[in-house]
């Protein structure tokens, strides 16, 4: 009480003066969060940096924590739920991350999670500790990064840096090739211009990297990558048929780590690591499928139920892909060091 009575004497004698004051609530000097929670229900706290504090009490920079019901006494808001740009304490402001890549070389920021000294969002020691860009995302509190203490079961690990040293490729083990990485694919697998392996058109087509693979060709299937090339869809590219209401639906599998984070979803409430979720494509989120539970089935198993919470950008995950938690490839019983798979994998609305 008496700190915030301080605060408001304080507040009033820069009126008095004449000296510029934010339109919004004058934010009240409150203890940092260090682990990603905030407002009334979280001690008080406020969020670091430029972040907004959502009304479920986390930090956070899309709309869903800047918008609606944003607490504005415990972070930045904006009026009109547009995303606030984040990190850049002196070199500006950048973009939030659309494919976890962050840092000086890709030029987008992580929000509410660390930026690795190799450029990828994440969080727990590899990616909040030594090297840690600070400058697009959080950094060092404890070098444990907002709502996860360590990074989940099976998680990647950050990549190695690029190779500089300009002489021949080296065999990819973690799906990049390309000349970023000096890395080329085995397995006859063609580079995207994505710099991913895999294969099929949109690995071996347009923009493949000749030199770090095959080109020109259908590559031999099978092989098993860290995630599909994102390549966006072709403007005359006709819509996804609209999903069934029954049947089976083919897939491919993905996992990510939500971290206690709202989805696509977000009136649902958070989502943790431990929870049977799922995220379709963005085209078939609008198609009316939050909060609607399917079955999971992988090569002929049991079904797993989930619930789908979240969405995937079309450029990423084509129709039918499903991006889910670890708890789901638990239960399916595939290892999350896989990263994605290919076949086998079928599901349907329950």
């Amino acid at each position: 009480m008496r700190t915030l009575v301080l605060a408001l004497l304080l507040s009033s004698v820069i009126l008095a003066e004449g000296s510029p004051v934010n339109a919004s609530v004058a934010l009240v000097k409150r203890g940092v969060s260090t682990d990603g929670r905030c407002g009334t229900d979280h001690g008080s706290t406020t969020c670091p940096d430029s972040l907004c504090c959502s009304s479920y009490g986390w930090c956070g920079s899309t709309s869903t924590h800047c918008g609606a019901s944003c607490q504005s006494q415990f972070g930045k808001c904006t009026s009109g739920g547009t995303p606030v740009l984040v990190g850049a304490q002196s070199a500006g402001q950048f973009l939030l991350s659309t494919d976890s890549r962050c840092g000086s070389a890709a030029g987008t920021s992580c929000g509410s999670s660390c930026c690795s000294q190799y450029g990828w969002c994440g969080t727990g020691p590899s990616y909040c500790g030594s090297g840690c860009q600070g400058s697009y995302g959080i950094c060092d509190m404890g070098a444990t990064a907002p709502k996860a203490s360590s990074p989940p079961a099976g998680a990647t690990p950050p990549p190695p840096p690029p190779s500089t040293s300009g002489g021949a490729p080296s065999l990819s083990q973690d799906g990049h090739c390309g000349k970023n990485t000096n890395t080329k694919c085995g397995n006859g697998e063609c580079c995207s211009q994505y710099g991913w392996c895999g294969s099929g058109t949109a690995y071996c087509d347009a923009g493949c990297q000749n030199g770090f693979g095959n080109c020109g060709i259908t590559a031999p299937q099978g092989a098993i990558v860290s995630q599909p090339a994102p390549p966006p869809p072709p403007a005359s590219q006709p819509p996804p048929p609209p999903p069934p209401t029954s049947g089976t639906i083919p897939g491919r599998l993905t996992w990510y780590t939500p971290n206690g984070g709202l989805g696509f979803c977000w009136t649902l409430g958070p989502i943790q690591n431990s929870d049977l979720a799922v995220a379709l494509t963005y085209t078939q989120m609008n198609q009316g499928w939050c909060g609607q539970t399917i079955c999971i089935t992988y090569n002929g198993g049991p079904p797993v139920r989930a619930r789908v919470l979240d969405e995937c950008p079309d450029a990423i995950c084509s129709y039918g892909h499903l991006d889910t938690t670890p708890a789901v490839w638990n239960a399916l019983g595939i290892n999350t060091g896989v990263g994605l798979v290919t076949s086998g994998v079928q599901w349907y609305k329950c």
